[in-house]
C-alpha cells in the first residue's frame, strides 16, 4: 500500500468513527471531535470534526480550535489553501461566543493569503466571515472595520467579498454614506454593485438613479465587458423602482444580443410587479424580430396576448433561473 493509500484509509477510519460515535454517544463523539481538531489538519478529517464543534458550541473545544487556527493561519499556503477550514473554525469560535477570541477575529479580518503559482489572494471569505464575527463581539469599532474592508484592494471579482459582507454590515447598522461614496466608484465587480444599491434603496430616489443610469450607460458602451454590470444595474433600477431609469433598462432589453442577460431581467420584470415595465415589456415582445429573443419573451410571458399560468411547466422552470448562473455564463 502507497503512502497516499495509507492515508486515505487512516482518514476513513477516523471519519467511520467519529460517525458511529455521533450516533451511539455524542459526549464520546464531541471529546472525539476535538481530539481531531488537536491532531490532524487535513481537510477530509477536520471538516466533519469542526462542524460537530459548531453545532455543539461548547467552551471545552475552544483550546484546539485556537490552535488550529493559529497552526493553519502560519501553514495556510500548505494546509488551507482555499482558508475555508480557518472560516469553519471562526464558525465554531463563534457558536461559543467568547469576547476573549476577539485576537483571532482580528487575525482574520488582516489575513492576505497569496497563493502560489499565480499569487493571487483567497483569504476574501476569512475577511469576510471576521468582519461579521466582531460586529458581534466589537460592535463599538466594526464600523471602521467595515470602511476598511470597502476599500480592500484584493476584493473579489467574482463574489465581490469582503466589500460586500462590508457594505451589509454597514447597512444593518444604519451607516449609508461609506456605501454611497462607494458606489459612485466606476469599474467596481457586479457583486458589489449589487450589493450596494439594495443597501441604498432607502435613500432618495433621485441620488440612486443618477448614480445607476450613470453605471448603466459606462457597462453598455463597454460592450460585451460591460454586461455583467449592466445586468446587476438593471436588476436594481427594476427592484428599487426608480421610474426615471426604466427608459434605460427597455433600450438594454431592446439592444441586447445576450439571449441570458434578457431572460433574467425580463424574468425579475414580471417578478417585480411593476405595471408600467410589464406593460412595456410587452410592446417589446410584439415589435421583436429576432427570433431567438422572441422564444425569451414567450419563455416568460407566454404567446402575445395571453398571460403565463403560475402553475405551468414554463414557471416552474423560471424558478431555477439563477443570478448566479446568469453571471457566470455572461463573463
Amino acid at each position: 500500500m502507497s503512502a497516499k493509500d495509507h492515508t486515505a484509509a487512516r482518514f476513513d477510519k477516523i471519519i467511520a468513527k467519529l460517525e458511529r460515535l455521533v450516533g451511539a454517544d455524542p459526549e464520546v463523539a464531541y471529546a472525539f471531535a476535538c481530539k481531531i481538531v488537536g491532531r490532524e489538519r487535513a481537510h477530509r478529517v477536520l471538516e466533519p470534526a469542526l462542524g460537530l464543534l459548531t453545532q455543539r458550541g461548547s467552551a471545552v473545544g475552544r483550546p484546539v480550535l485556537r490552535e488550529r487556527f493559529l497552526d493553519l493561519t502560519e501553514n495556510g499556503v500548505r494546509y488551507d489553501q482555499d482558508c475555508v477550514l480557518r472560516v469553519q473554525i471562526l464558525g465554531a469560535l463563534r457558536a461559543i461566543g467568547s469576547a476573549a477570541d476577539v485576537d483571532l477575529a482580528k487575525l482574520g479580518l488582516r489575513t492576505i493569503q497569496l497563493q502560489p503559482p499565480a499569487r493571487i489572494d483567497v483569504a476574501q471569505g476569512l475577511r469576510a466571515a471576521s468582519l461579521l464575527w466582531l460586529s458581534e463581539i466589537e460592535p463599538s469599532r466594526v464600523d471602521f472595520y467595515a470602511v476598511e474592508l470597502l476599500q480592500d484592494p484584493h476584493t473579489s471579482r467574482f463574489s465581490g467579498e469582503p466589500a460586500v459582507t462590508a457594505m451589509r454590515v454597514l447597512a444593518a447598522r444604519g451607516q449609508v454614506l461609506p456605501i454611497w461614496a462607494v458606489a459612485r466608484r466606476s469599474a467596481l465587480p457586479p457583486d458589489c454593485l449589487a450589493q450596494a444599491f439594495a443597501s441604498l434603496r432607502k435613500i432618495p430616489a433621485d441620488l440612486q438613479t443618477e448614480a445607476l443610469c450613470e453605471h448603466l450607460t459606462r457597462a453598455v458602451d463597454d460592450g460585451e465587458n460591460g454586461e455583467a454590470t449592466a445586468l446587476v444595474i438593471a436588476e436594481a433600477i427594476i427592484l428599487n423602482q426608480l421610474a426615471g431609469g426604466y427608459r434605460l433598462v427597455l433600450d438594454l432589453l431592446r439592444k441586447t444580443t445576450n439571449l441570458n442577460l434578457l431572460l433574467y431581467l425580463v424574468t425579475t420584470i414580471v417578478r417585480s410587479g411593476e405595471t408600467m415595465l410589464q406593460d412595456e415589456l410587452r410592446r417589446l415582445h410584439m415589435e421583436e424580430k429576432d427570433p431567438g429573443k422572441r422564444w425569451v419573451y414567450e419563455e416568460v410571458l407566454g404567446k402575445p396576448g395571453r398571460e403565463p399560468k403560475p402553475s405551468s411547466r414554463r414557471g416552474k422552470g423560471l424558478d431555477k433561473c439563477s443570478k448566479t448562473v446568469i453571471l457566470g455564463a455572461i463573463e
